[in-house]
């Protein structure tokens, strides 16, 4: 059996990409060398959505934007200048397509200094699977 590893991150797009397999022996040289074997194999994007932007839509309302498709389980916290801004109590998370939306519970009236951190429970994937980079010590700006 030979087992092929794809570094994660290298393969931008789903396709069938070529590979070449040769100089394979049985253990200890107990085997001689194979024939060396070429075929072509469908691979999927490995890489992981990242994020393209944290936006305060409204005074209550923060948009995260990755660069893919996400699902997942979101989970931050909030802060404005060091104190915790309170989520919505009801559904403060929203995935839909490649945002996440944060509903809070009271308005933030100046986006200045306004931080998302994502929480250890966080875990966000695009639709292959790729796990985001997104963790505990992340710290997103958001901006207007």
């Amino acid at each position: 059996t030979v087992k092929l590893t794809v570094v994660s991150g290298t393969l931008e797009k789903d396709d069938a990409y070529p590979i070449f397999i040769t100089g394979v022996r049985g253990y200890d040289n107990s085997y001689s060398e194979i024939v060396a074997y070429r075929t072509v194999i469908d691979l999927k994007e490995n890489v992981p959505p990242n994020v393209k932007s944290v936006t305060l839509t409204d005074t209550t309302t923060i948009v995260i934007t990755f660069d893919d498709y996400i699902k997942g389980n979101p989970s931050f916290n909030v802060f404005q200048n060091s104190a915790t801004v309170n989520l919505s109590t009801s559904n403060p998370y929203y995935i839909s397509g490649d945002t996440i939306t944060i509903y809070l519970s009271s308005s933030i009236l100046n986006p200045t200094s306004v931080t998302v951190i994502p929480r250890a429970d966080c875990s966000i994937e695009d639709e292959n699977g790729n796990k985001s980079t997104l963790g505990p010590g992340t710290v997103l700006s958001v901006t207007e």
